[in-house]
Formats: C-alpha cells, structure tokens, sequence
C-alpha cells in the first residue's frame, strides 16, 4: 500500500499524489463529519474535496461507509475496483467507528502488502491508521511568569 498523509487537506505536494493515483478512482471517506447537520456546510465541503482531486486529474466519488455497515464483501469489492481512499478530516472516533462497523478497517489491513492500492487522507483520515486512539496524559510542570 501506498500512503499519501497530509496535516490538511490535499496539502503542498498534490503532484506526488496526482503520480501515486494514476489510473485510480478515488473514494472520498467524509464519515468523520457524520456529527454535523449543517448540510450546506457539509454540501461544500464534499465538493471542495472532489474538486481538489480532480484538479489533480483523479477521478473520485463520495463513500458513505453507513452505507456498507454490516456488508464487507460489498464494500471490499467497490475497494478493489477504485484503487483509492481519500479520508478527510474531522471527528477521529466517528470514524474509527464507521470503518469498524463497515468492516473498512479490515479491508485497509488486508492491502498492507498490495502496491497498487492508495491510501491518502489528512488529520483524523490519517489519525486512524494509529494501531491505537489511546490517550496519553502527559504532566508538566507549571512555568510561572512575572509581570512587572
């Protein structure tokens, strides 16, 4: 598998993506903005996404993984066909959750060792490939300024 990870969006370096895509169609994973119903907001955002890519020249289309909840052979046969993920950013554990229960997680673990199929995404489409969501705490200790 190929990984093409960015902090946002498609980031400064599309040409690399625009090269590791070819011949692909991308399937653009929105589950991590499954919290909002602002559906206008939503509406752009989706085409702001399919624009970027095709402005690359790659061809893609929005997966909704509610859509594949419970049905993972469907799911991983669109998968094959595209070649490509393209996860956007949001909500980290709305999504761990849409790819658990739409076996999507399974399937990206099954293309480890496949050179043809892409993975790309930014912030929590990225997040995800962590083998853990665990939180860390960390302690300091407290700086102290003077204001005179």
């Amino acid at each position: 598998m190929h990984l093409y990870l960015s902090s946002y969006h498609i980031g400064h370096q599309g040409h690399s993506l625009a090269h590791l895509a070819l011949g692909k169609r991308a399937l653009v994973v929105t589950n991590a903005l499954d919290f909002s119903n602002d559906s206008e907001r939503l509406r752009l955002g989706t085409e702001r996404e399919i624009a970027g890519l095709a402005d690359l020249g790659i061809a893609a289309e929005i997966l909704d993984l509610r859509d594949y909840f419970g049905f993972q052979s469907l799911l991983s046969e669109k998968l094959t066909a595209a070649g490509m993920l393209w996860v956007v950013g949001g909500n980290t554990f709305l999504l761990r959750k849409a790819m658990h229960l739409s076996g999507l997680d399974e399937l990206i673990q099954g293309k480890r060792d496949d050179e043809h199929f892409l993975y790309g995404g930014y912030s929590a489409g990225i997040c995800v490939l962590s083998p853990s969501l665990e939180i860390k705490a960390f302690k300091f200790a407290p700086i102290y300024f003077s204001v005179s």
